[in-house]
């Protein structure tokens, strides 16, 4: 998962140096290896560190944590979270930020983007098998979450890979 993780960060790297920002990977899990679609799990970190990067101030930081967990009726799975210290989300717009050409209030401010992102993760991370959320990050900013069985549906991945540390 790391190497997806550092992948996703190097095709954005330039956006991570105009800023200024660092990024931060904090891996919990006890065993790194999973199966699923790299490429489109690369995406789901790109879709999410490019928000996280648009909305957190200079010279900041960006957090991604890996942690063991279990989904109801898929098994052992990975929790990542994606957080930063950007202007965060309103409670009551948590889950409307997943829908399609929709922004949060606080980020619908001319920074670009189309709305179609987080819409794009929630469909990857759900083809996985997995489910994704929204929630304040204790700094202050967002937190994206999500869960992916370390054994992805494999009806719907189209090249799966062994993750390792």
């Amino acid at each position: 998962m790391i190497q997806i993780i550092r992948q996703s960060q190097a095709e954005l790297g330039s956006l991570f140096e105009v800023k200024q920002l660092e990024l931060i990977v904090d891996c919990q899990s006890k065993d790194p290896c999973a199966f699923f679609d790299k490429e489109r799990l690369i995406q789901v970190f790109i879709n999410l560190f490019s928000n996280a990067i648009k909305f957190s101030p200079r010279e900041s930081t960006i957090q991604v944590t890996i942690a063991d967990s279990v989904l109801p009726e898929r098994g052992p799975a990975f929790h990542c979270i994606v957080s930063d210290n950007g202007v965060g989300i309103p409670e009551a717009e948590l889950e409307k930020i997943f829908d399609k050409f929709t922004q949060s209030s606080k980020t619908n401010t001319g920074a670009g983007g189309s709305g179609l992102g987080l819409a794009i993760c929630r469909e990857i991370v759900y083809l996985h098998g997995g489910i994704i959320w929204a929630a304040a990050s204790p700094s202050g900013g967002a937190a994206i979450h999500f869960a992916i069985p370390r054994e992805a549906v494999r009806e719907n991945a189209d090249s799966l890979l062994v993750a390792t540390g």
